[in-house]
């Protein structure tokens, strides 16, 4: 009797986890509860995020949303060591076991106030910044690399006359009068400054995709799916 006794209990004790669990289960597939963890570089986090986040939270507010902004740098190592659910951006080198989906297609361009001479052109060519000051990011870091490797292949000399981190202190660099900046189109176009204009840079163009980045083989969370879903929508609005 004192066997079927501690049986027993141990059972209904089993009984009242697997309940537990099928409740704890329900509510994440259900997205009543859970956890995205985001790693993505502070000038796309400000300009393409907060619409998404809101429109998230309304739908499901008590889904915590966790922003890991991060430099270029330190972008691929917070996916591939599940840091992070996905990343968001342009990754400039990509190793095994990385998975990009586009998000926004884009082109490097360069980026002026309207009343800047280069905003009347139709179209801007890389030769077209030959000797003219300009803002970019910093030697070695983010996207300046393929920016000089593009302006080797038009055969032109770069006058770097603001060197940032970000781009999004490039913006409001050339924003409030200084030089002008070489970057994707969509920081402009999502940045919503009706002050700047962004001419995609031809001869040659140069295409800076904006991408969901993911570590091959990882299962997202219903929470995770639902939030990229989400940016999707508000992104193709």
């Amino acid at each position: 009797r004192e066997i079927e006794t501690v049986v027993r209990s141990q059972a209904e004790r089993i009984l009242r986890d697997l309940d537990a669990l099928g409740a704890e289960l329900r509510d994440l597939t259900g997205l009543r509860r859970g956890r995205v963890t985001v790693a993505v570089t502070p000038t796309l986090a400000e300009i393409l995020l907060p619409p998404v986040i809101r429109a998230f939270q309304i739908q499901h507010p008590d889904i915590h949303i966790a922003i890991d902004d991060c430099a270029p740098d330190k972008f691929h190592s917070r996916v591939m060591s599940e840091q992070t659910d996905f990343g968001i951006g342009t990754p400039e080198r990509t190793g095994p076991g990385v998975e990009l989906q586009t998000l926004l297609r884009d082109h490097l361009s360069v980026v002026c106030a309207r009343e800047h001479p280069l905003a009347q052109r139709r179209t801007v060519r890389w030769k077209d910044l030959d000797g003219l000051p300009v803002t970019t990011v910093r030697p070695g870091y983010g996207i300046r690399p393929l920016i000089e490797l593009s302006a080797a292949r038009a055969g032109v000399r770069l006058n770097v006359t603001q060197e940032v981190t970000f781009l999004a202190t490039a913006l409001w660099m050339t924003g409030n009068g200084l030089a002008p900046s070489i970057m994707p189109a969509a920081y402009v176009t999502y940045s919503r400054d009706p002050g700047l204009v962004a001419k995609t840079l031809t001869a040659p163009k140069v295409s800076r995709d904006i991408c969901l980045v993911l570590k091959q083989g990882r299962s997202l969370s219903p929470a995770a799916r639902q939030f990229i879903a989400v940016l999707r929508k508000a992104l193709a609005a």
